[in-house]
């Protein structure tokens, strides 16, 4: 687990259509001591990453968000926040040429507490 100043500290955008999982990454993140902001679109998400006064430091996406995926979500995000991590979430096999790290759905607590370490700690992917 990451020291308290540190995770209290990041801010994680968590992008997916569906609620229930918005809601459970937020309950688990939260008890980490993240601050989550929540989107169940790409739209919205991109106006709350425009509108969050800290840094965005973790985006957190589905890959399939109708109306706009989380890899182009996560490349806006990246072109206007250079410095923003990105985490991608998939319910179905893709392939592993993506350039952003991926935890397939469902998951379980450990694995995306884990991820979402290794997202954090890594230098920011150019």
């Amino acid at each position: 687990m990451q020291d308290a100043q540190q995770a209290g500290s990041s801010v994680i955008l968590v992008a997916d259509d569906e609620p229930a999982i918005c809601n459970l990454l937020r309950q688990i993140l939260e008890r980490e001591g993240y601050r989550v902001l929540m989107a169940t679109t790409t739209r919205s998400a991109t106006l709350l990453a425009r509108a969050c006064a800290q840094p965005i430091d973790l985006l957190i996406a589905d890959i399939h968000i109708p109306t706009a995926s989380g890899l182009e979500l996560a490349r806006q995000l990246r072109a206007e926040h250079p410095n923003v991590r990105v985490l991608l979430l998939s319910g179905n096999a893709i392939e592993d040429s993506l350039e952003f790290p991926l935890v397939a759905k469902p998951f379980d607590i450990q694995t995306i507490c884990t991820k979402v370490r290794e997202c954090l700690v890594k230098k920011t992917d150019t």
